[in-house]
């Protein structure tokens, strides 16, 4: 499955352009947040794919969700500013690595609230993208 390595790759190494960038908690890697400093947490949330052609090219579709952790205390505005960036970043983008071609469709924010120590807020960024 290259192809979900090249769309995982191309997601990832678009969102690490963000400059300047607060601290990434990348999936599945050790990460221990700093108490009064912002992070985000990007993870790829797959959706059921189909085939779309008789030579078995896939139509692969989801969400790349980004969570954002803003200290308690510090307000929304940054919490905002920094989700705007992030959207700005991926909005009207085809990436392009290895072997796809990664349309972005629809961003959606979701604000959730606290959590523990941090105000937290969310972006659903959708994705489309072809496979064999």
């Amino acid at each position: 499955m290259t192809w979900y390595s090249d769309l995982c790759r191309a997601l990832d190494i678009r969102l690490n352009e963000l400059d300047p960038k607060p601290s990434i908690a990348w999936e599945n890697t050790d990460f221990e947040p700093t108490e009064s400093t912002a992070f985000i947490a990007p993870f790829l949330v797959p959706a059921d794919s189909e085939i779309v052609q008789l030579d078995f090219t896939q139509d692969n579709r989801g969400i790349y969700q980004v969570d954002f952790y803003m200290p308690l205390g510090l307000g929304t505005n940054d919490l905002r500013t920094l989700l705007g960036r992030v959207y700005d970043l991926f909005h009207g983008q085809t990436l392009v690595y290895g072997t796809v071609e990664v349309e972005i469709g629809g961003i959606s924010p979701r604000y959730i609230g606290r959590e523990q120590s941090w105000y937290r807020a969310q972006l659903n960024i959708e994705y489309r993208c072809y496979s064999n």
